[in-house]
């Protein structure tokens, strides 16, 4: 989680690889709280918590399951899965 001093904190999903020295990123987004990762299978598993476009970006109602793949120098989605969420 990156907070650079404004209301927003933002989550990034990476993955240091030893080529180059140069680690692989990803962006969850702005205000999308991480509940979990999970790597397995040389697959992550990310679940986060974010919004429908008619909510301010302060409120979340949607837990997303997404699945990454380490693919050359990317992270590639896989899948996901939008499961309604109440706080």
């Amino acid at each position: 989680m990156l907070s650079s001093g404004g209301t927003g904190n933002f989550y990034s999903l990476a993955v240091w690889r030893s080529v180059a020295g140069a680690p692989i990123f990803t962006s969850v987004g702005d205000r999308n709280p991480v509940v979990a990762i999970t790597i397995a299978g040389q697959k992550a598993t990310v679940v986060y918590l974010t919004r429908t476009e008619d909510l301010p970006p302060i409120a979340v109602n949607i837990k997303r399951t997404v699945v990454h793949k380490l693919s050359g120098s990317s992270l590639v989605e896989l899948s996901h899965i939008d499961a309604p969420y109440t706080p």
